[in-house]
């Protein structure tokens, strides 16, 4: 399958913008990460997750500051929300996180599915990424 529409994000400078719609993403080699920027008008509790995930796909996901187009320091991370092993979901990640008004954060979602999904699978790990005030 060919990789999705997002997949120029694979380095922090070359983040794709959250427009306030969960995102669907593929991981197309073991290894790959995506960078996503999002902007935040307004002060509040946001949580930052994955979902969604397909059969053997798993996340980490890091929230940094970002600001003056330059990566900051780690805010957050999460790998694993847990639950039985053969739930998809068990993999997914979650932060919920403080913002301030007027704030820009980076989101880095990794790729920690298993190197022989891209061997034995027929299509590539994927995961939806939801950003919203809670």
């Amino acid at each position: 399958p060919p990789p999705d529409s997002y997949e120029a994000d694979n380095q922090w400078y070359a983040w794709s913008p959250y427009l306030g719609t969960p995102q669907s993403h593929s991981f197309h080699t073991a290894g790959d990460s995506d960078w996503i920027a999002v902007y935040f008008g307004v002060a509040g509790n946001v949580r930052f997750s994955t979902y969604a995930l397909t059969h053997d796909a798993d996340t980490l996901l890091k929230v940094y500051h970002f600001d003056n187009q330059v990566k900051g320091a780690l805010v957050a991370v999460h790998d694993d929300i847990g639950g039985w092993y053969f739930q998809p979901d068990s993999k997914s990640s979650r932060i919920d996180l403080a913002v301030a008004a007027n704030s820009l954060y980076l989101v880095e979602v990794v790729n920690r599915s298993a190197a022989y999904v891209y061997t034995t699978r027929y299509q590539f790990p994927e995961y939806t990424l939801k950003i919203a005030y809670q």
